[in-house]
């Protein structure tokens, strides 16, 4: 059996964790599955992820909170989908879900890191030239969408308004729409790309930044026992200072240096090129329509 072969095979085996409801999966989720990997196969990104996520269950669960594709870190480790909106993905949801899903995955982050949602993001706009590279029709329909990105973006730009609800404006809803947006936007500023994701990021009230732990860990990452939460949890006192809790609560479960090393190599694990080259090939994109 090929490699290719044992990949397709894996990513589709019915994997079900019973404490958590979980079910044998459904036939038509098995079949998009099937055809999501077949599609994720033919990218050096997907082929990339596919690899290092081989072993990763996925499970079919009734309605979930927050994407329909997800992963899950706890009680184990687990690709997540909502079987009751399952039904209504295309098949380009279903690929960048999860695109970005088994990156998490494969960043093992323990805390919810809103670096890793960036890198995910940022990795979605490398499997979507991969694939624009390989794919006629889809790279006709990037075509199209980034050009219709474009003319929105630029026509809020001749506002002169910066504020971020005008320009560069709301990520569109449906995915093509919104990796074209996200592309060009990306080119106009990677910042300003990854303000936009982070603020159309589903609510989170634990979701803390690496600087925000790397500075923490750097005051207190010796005294950690001597932290002390007070407001319901909402607050950590540590030293003289006064934090937010979530902070703390993140600073306690990586621990130290070694730690922080171990978020530093998750997200690290996925850039094959440095921001400075992706921005050269999403310029190339936006200038010349070649991927």
């Amino acid at each position: 059996m090929d490699r290719a072969s044992l990949i397709l095979i894996l990513a589709v085996a019915p994997c079900c964790a019973q404490d958590r409801g979980a079910r044998p999966l459904s036939r038509s989720l098995r079949e998009s599955l099937v055809h999501v990997t077949r599609e994720m196969s033919a990218t050096e990104t997907g082929r990339r992820l596919l690899a290092v996520t081989s072993e990763m269950p996925v499970l079919e669960l009734p309605r979930q909170p927050g994407a329909p594709v997800r992963f899950a870190s706890s009680p184990e480790p687990s690709l997540v989908v909502d079987g009751a909106r399952a039904g209504a993905l295309t098949s380009l949801d279903f690929e960048v879900l999860f695109v970005r899903a088994r990156v998490l995955a494969a960043a093992r982050i323990p805390v919810d890191l809103a670096d890793a949602e960036l890198l995910a993001h940022q990795t979605v706009l490398e499997y979507a030239l991969d694939k624009a590279a390989v794919d006629p029709a889809f790279l006709d329909s990037l075509r199209r969408a980034t050009s219709q990105a474009r003319e929105r973006v630029e026509s809020r730009r001749k506002l002169g308004v910066r504020a971020p609800e005008l320009f560069p404006g709301p990520r569109p809803e449906g995915t093509l729409a919104r990796v074209a947006f996200d592309l060009f936007v990306f080119s106009e500023d990677p910042y300003l790309f990854y303000e936009a994701v982070l603020a159309s990021a589903e609510p989170s009230s634990e979701r803390v930044s690496l600087s925000e732990l790397e500075d923490f860990l750097a005051l207190h990452g010796g005294r950690l026992d001597a932290v002390r939460f007070v407001a319901t949890g909402r607050l950590a006192l540590a030293g003289e200072g006064m934090y937010p809790g979530r902070v703390a609560r993140a600073a306690l479960a990586v621990r130290d240096a070694e730690g922080l090393s171990r978020l530093r190599e998750g997200l690290g694990l996925f850039r094959t090129s440095g921001r400075e080259a992706l921005t050269k090939r999403v310029n190339r994109w936006i200038r010349e329509g070649k991927p």
